[in-house]
């Protein structure tokens, strides 16, 4: 058996050959029929397409540079926005402060601070009634109605 096998390889082995197409008419026909082995109308075919492929990629890449740029651009203008909005709100801080208040009161408008004595205390026994000098000018006729059910109620507890 091991013979056999010896045997098996030292014999020839057929090699396949390429087939060959024979071509009939002159040289310069074959050669416009077959450059190395393909029809030019397929080179072109395929020229063409890897063509568009590469234009397609080359117009994707410029649309993604033009959005990164806007985008980048867009950031910048969001933090000079951010910083102009941390400066106004400062601004307005220190025009609210209690000491320019203070100040622009005495100064602009002629006002001083209270003293002790000019300070008076309203005590209120009946409720959180408030009676104007002039009449009943500031009642409506939905705080009567709520005035005479506080009063009912009052009366019956």
């Amino acid at each position: 058996m091991a013979a056999a096998r010896t045997a098996r390889r030292m014999e020839p082995q057929v090699q396949s050959r390429p087939q060959v197409t024979v071509i009939q008419g002159s040289k310069q026909k074959a050669k416009q029929l077959l450059i190395i082995g393909v029809r030019p109308m397929k080179i072109v075919l395929t020229c063409l397409l890897l063509g568009m492929i590469a234009s397609v990629c080359l117009c994707c890449k410029a649309v993604l540079t033009e959005t990164v740029n806007e985008i980048s651009v867009a950031v910048k203008e969001l933090e000079v926005l951010q910083s102009e909005n941390v400066r106004l709100n400062m601004e307005l801080e220190a025009m609210v402060s209690l000491k320019n208040i203070e100040e622009y009161a005495t100064e602009q408008l002629g006002l001083s601070k209270l003293e002790k004595y000019q300070v008076s205390y309203v005590t209120l026994d009946e409720g959180e009634r408030v009676v104007t000098t002039q009449g009943d000018q500031g009642f409506h006729l939905l705080d009567q109605i709520k005035e005479g059910f506080d009063i009912l109620s009052g009366q019956l507890s």
